[in-house]
Parts: C-alpha cells; structure tokens; sequence
C-alpha cells in the first residue's frame, strides 16, 4: 500500500495517525488502547521501557528533523513540506499519548 511517505526519509516505517490521541480517548478496550500506544512508540523509534528522558529526547530529535519551519529554510518544495508537516504532527500526537499514558 501507498502511503503519504513514499519516497521520504524516515526513522520508521509505522505511519501513525494525527487523530492518534483522540482514537485513544474513545477507545472501546484495552487491546484498542495497548495497540495505539505501541504504535506511538514505533513512531518515536523506542521501546515501552525507555525511560521518561529518552522519551522526550526521542520526540525532539524528531520535531527537529520533521519540523516544517527549519524545512522551510532548506528550500525544499510546499509538497515536502506538507508532507513533513503532517509526519510532525503525528509525532507530536505520539509524544502526546505516552506522556498522558505515563502521566508525564
């Protein structure tokens, strides 16, 4: 299957939903629950044992790279960076649901 990624760099080949935290919130079970939040994991590129500080050091290293500002400056395409900006908000929703799962 295609997705909006093909042809970019990445860390990870999981691609996680922006609605990632509000799929959380109306998680029927555990196992809905359990599943997203190893998929926010896969994003960061960390496992559910990495520390709090790895956690946050995961998710900024990757705003730094995806963040659309600093891609602006780099003279890539609108295209390039729609698609980065998209991939920044799915870390962000990542970090979002480990932080609330972990009550950091």
């Amino acid at each position: 299957s295609t997705n909006a990624f093909t042809g970019c760099t990445s860390l990870t080949s999981i691609y996680v939903p922006a609605s990632l935290v509000d799929s959380y919130k109306s998680a029927t079970n555990w196992s809905d629950y359990a599943d997203k939040l190893q998929a926010a994991y896969d994003l960061l590129g960390i496992s559910k044992d990495a520390s709090d500080e790895d956690v946050k050091r995961a998710h900024k290293k990757l705003m730094l790279k995806y963040h659309p500002d600093r891609l602006a400056s780099q003279g890539l395409t609108q295209e390039m960076i729609r698609l980065y900006t998209e991939k920044a908000k799915d870390i962000q929703a990542a970090f979002d649901l480990i932080k609330k799962s972990r009550n950091m």
